[in-house]
């Protein structure tokens, strides 16, 4: 019985150690206007108005933090379906929002990456 309690306990502590890093991310919400698209080789850059101040803390500038986005081409399998997403809004001038979940490593420092794309309808 007590090895059925310590993996018992094991088990929670990991869990509580997973569902805390799967809650480090931030929503920005539906209601951005996209002014511009930079695309890359192996990135993208969205940048939409009005500001929204993420809590992610990448460690980079507060100002472009605010602002901007990165859609990772190489980790992130989703991420053409995401650029086209944000390319028809931005096309059709539809409101968007965006999940991020952590901090791109472009431009030397940090700025939010994200894994959602949200359009108004």
């Amino acid at each position: 019985m007590k090895l059925r309690f310590s993996n018992i306990v094991t088990s929670l502590l990991l869990s509580f150690a997973v569902t805390n890093v799967a809650l480090a991310v931030d929503q920005v919400p539906t209601s951005r206007t996209i002014t511009r698209i930079h695309s890359y080789s192996n990135f993208a850059v969205v940048r939409f108005s009005p500001d929204f101040p993420s809590t992610l803390a990448c460690g980079g500038v507060s100002s472009l933090q605010a602002n901007t986005v990165v859609i990772d081409f190489t980790s992130n399998k989703d991420a053409k379906t995401q650029y086209a997403t944000v390319l028809a809004a931005f096309l059709t001038g539809k409101k968007v929002g965006f999940g991020v979940n952590s901090c791109s490593p472009f431009f030397g420092f940090g700025v939010p990456k994200i894994y959602r794309v949200d359009v108004a309808g």
